[in-house]
């Protein structure tokens, strides 16, 4: 559950109502509350999304921060490829997806040196049982359960373990589908698939010095709720 709440934020992306990103991407702190006191069984969830969202300084403040995040950093680098990929002149929408070129690149790469956490990943979303998840999230959000159960569907096939296994699977099963998820766009495969491949390369000799950093700040910040 730690490793599937590490994720979830990003459901975020599925979900059609903006109150889903607000409550739980942007509100770690009020999740993890409600969680403690309705939904004890899930801490372990509840503490994934602390580890994740920017507020609080988990994962995604030392990738997104447009001052210090490194997959903003080293996004601005393929901007102008990514600007043209959309059709569009506007630098901070195109900057959005080259920063989640940035972090594809750093999946990839740490695929090709660690099997491992392929492995543990595909367990996690293949032996779950999101039942009782499906119930705090309803109950969380106020939505009914048939729509998070579609949701959460939706958010597991995009996130299949599959669609890391590669470049290739990860830009038909992932970036290609996030491109016209978010930008309502059809982007053109094989120059999906050279920017995908310059972010792995671009990253690959940095990518572990920014996650070690991050684990070493994060392991300070979350101390207590880590002991």
């Amino acid at each position: 559950m730690l490793i599937f709440g590490s994720v979830l934020p990003d459901i975020a992306n599925i979900f059609e109502e903006e109150v889903a990103k607000t409550k739980i991407h942007y509100s770690p702190v009020e999740f993890y509350d409600f969680v403690k006191n309705n939904y004890p069984d899930l801490l372990d969830l509840a503490l994934g999304v602390k580890l994740h969202s920017n507020v609080g300084k988990g994962a995604d403040f030392y990738s997104d921060d447009m001052e210090v995040g490194f997959a903003k950093i080293e996004g601005r680098k393929i901007v102008n490829r990514v600007k043209k990929l959309l059709g569009i002149e506007d630098d901070k929408i195109s900057l959005v997806l080259a920063h989640n070129f940035i972090e594809a690149g750093v999946d990839l790469n740490i695929a090709e040196i660690n099997s491992d956490i392929y492995k543990l990943y595909f367990v996690v979303i293949n032996g779950l049982d999101f039942s009782e998840t499906e119930e705090c999230l309803a109950a969380y959000l106020s939505f009914e359960k048939n729509l998070i159960s579609e949701d959460l569907k939706k958010f597991l096939n995009f996130l299949n373990p599959i669609n890391l296994a590669s470049a290739e699977k990860m830009v038909n099963g992932m970036i290609l589908p996030l491109i016209n998820l978010k930008f309502e766009k059809s982007a053109d495969r094989a120059e999906t698939m050279n920017i995908l491949l310059e972010s792995k390369n671009l990253v690959k000799d940095k990518y572990l010095g920014f996650l070690n950093d991050a684990v070493e700040k994060m392991k300070i910040d979350f101390k207590n709720v880590l002991e």
